[in-house]
């Protein structure tokens, strides 16, 4: 069985407090070459029906469920992600290893012929895929990635993230909280992600699982990797890497609560999607407005030079200026003028100059052309 070896209702119990006791995922064995006839997809229901896919279908080959639930039968069949709560942020981290991808490369290649084509030869690929996981450390650089976004993570959130080492040259990161709906969840998550990645240098953090994060599926912890052999299993920050490499030799199943696991994430997602949403709106409404003369030359610097003075640093192709908005402090200068338009790193307000003056006078459409007209900016 393509599982680790556990009594079933041990298993059933873990994916039951990770998953629900009833949910509505996506489960999928993806075959690492094109073969439609190899790839299988169901929908899995409950943690019974989860572990029975991988003890038939997985063996061999990644096994992967949805990492957000569709909420019903019906969302899932249609793949409805309108319908979709997140409850957790699922992050990945890996390390690009040239002699691991070449052996990838070969024992998908001899599989594409058959699971059972040159099979001395695919344990032999496989021994040597494992042994750069057990005595080369290849995943060290993404388990210390990994343990790093957990502390900083834990700082600011007040709880730990679930960590799980993949089995091959990475780790997974999974933040939990209570459901919430976002707007615009795949640019959020995304926003989040980048942050921890740009601001810690996380190098090993993948930021294109999360580009269309509610279509993301990850693989089944205490499922075996595919081109290793190792499990699935969790971490603590406190394990070494040769600890962590020893439970996926030799797994044993660990207890797991996901409440214990909730962070105040929701709130901070929360806001991040209010303020795209509002960017969102800016930006279809600035697209609907009347042109202006010599549109094509107007320069947002020149306008706001003459609007509020001098910026109190000028750099190529940009100004600085204290915000002009009250509504924060704004010792070091972070409204930042552009040719097109300009925006705060503090309040995150962001526009052309028509809507600067619905902002900072709230006026709407008609107040601001009728006042343009007067300047004479409009035609």
């Amino acid at each position: 069985m393509w599982v680790v070896n556990m009594g079933n209702k041990q298993l059933q119990i873990f994916y039951k407090s990770f998953y629900g006791e009833s949910f509505h995922r996506f489960f999928r064995r993806i075959p690492e070459f094109e073969n439609p006839i190899i790839r299988k997809e169901f929908f899995a229901t409950n943690p019974i029906q989860l572990w029975y896919y991988l003890g038939k279908y997985g063996m061999g080959f990644p096994c992967y469920i949805s990492v957000y639930d569709y909420g019903n039968e019906d969302n899932l069949k249609n793949r409805n992600k309108g319908a979709i709560k997140l409850d957790r942020v699922f992050l990945d981290f890996d390390i690009d290893n040239s002699v691991a991808k070449e052996i990838k490369n070969k024992l998908c290649y001899i599989r594409s012929q058959g699971s059972n084509h040159l099979i001395n030869e695919q344990k032999l690929l496989m021994k040597k895929a494992a042994d750069l996981v057990i005595n080369q450390n290849i995943a060290e650089p993404a388990i210390n990635d990994a343990k790093i976004f957990a502390e900083t993570f834990r700082d600011e959130f007040d709880v730990y993230p679930a960590l799980f080492f993949s089995g091959f040259k990475g780790c997974h990161a999974y933040c939990f909280f209570e459901p919430v709906k976002l707007t615009n969840p795949n640019e959020t998550i995304t926003h989040f992600a980048r942050k921890f990645k740009n601001v810690i240098g996380l190098d090993t953090m993948d930021l294109s699982v999360n580009l269309d994060a509610t279509s993301r599926l990850s693989r089944v912890p205490y499922s075996k990797h595919h081109i290793t052999g190792l499990t699935v299993v969790p971490f603590n920050l406190d394990d070494t890497y040769q600890k962590i490499v020893e439970k996926a030799v030799n797994p044993g199943l660990e207890s797991f609560n996901t409440s214990d696991k909730f962070s105040r994430l929701n709130e901070h997602l929360k806001e991040i999607d209010a303020i795209l949403e509002y960017n969102h709106q800016i930006k279809n409404e600035s697209s609907k407005k009347i042109k202006y003369k010599r549109s094509n030359e107007f320069d947002h610097r020149n306008f706001f030079k003459e609007l509020i003075g001098e910026p109190v640093k000028e750099y190529k192709g940009y100004n600085m200026y204290h915000c002009p908005f009250t509504c924060h402090d704004d010792n070091n200068p972070s409204f930042k003028v552009t040719i097109k338009g300009y925006s705060c790193y503090g309040c995150k307000k962001w526009g052309n100059y028509w809507q600067f003056f619905k902002d900072l006078n709230g006026w709407n459409d008609d107040q601001v052309k009728k006042y343009l007209k007067k300047q004479d900016v409009m035609k």
